[in-house]
């Protein structure tokens, strides 16, 4: 727990990705608008997935030492977190966009 609070005093309000061997990624989501091109990319088929990931990752980790590393660390890292981040960007449906276009309104 005490981790988790210096990784907020450090970036403040983001979300975390923990490997099992303790190695912590603090990112935060991607704006809408952002989630949507990757979405329309996706489904273009045009750029392949892994450079996706990359584009994803270098924009939303936070630590800027962990991005500069991103080549060089272990195998499925950057995929893992730039699914979570996926996972937490946008919308599940469209009940849930509507929902939120109602809350920020």
């Amino acid at each position: 727990m005490h981790r988790l609070y210096k990784i907020r005093k450090l970036y403040g309000n983001t979300y975390v990705t923990v490997f099992p061997d303790d190695f912590v990624v603090p990112w935060r989501p991607l704006s809408i608008g952002d989630f949507m091109a990757y979405h329309h990319a996706y489904l273009r088929g045009v750029i392949p997935l892994s450079h996706l990931e990359d584009e994803i990752f270098n924009k939303c980790v936070v630590d800027d030492a962990i991005v500069a590393q991103a080549p060089f660390l272990k195998a499925g890292i950057v995929t893992t977190v730039s699914q979570h981040i996926w996972q937490h960007s946008g919308p599940r449906d469209v009940t849930h966009f509507n929902a939120l276009s109602l809350i920020h309104i």
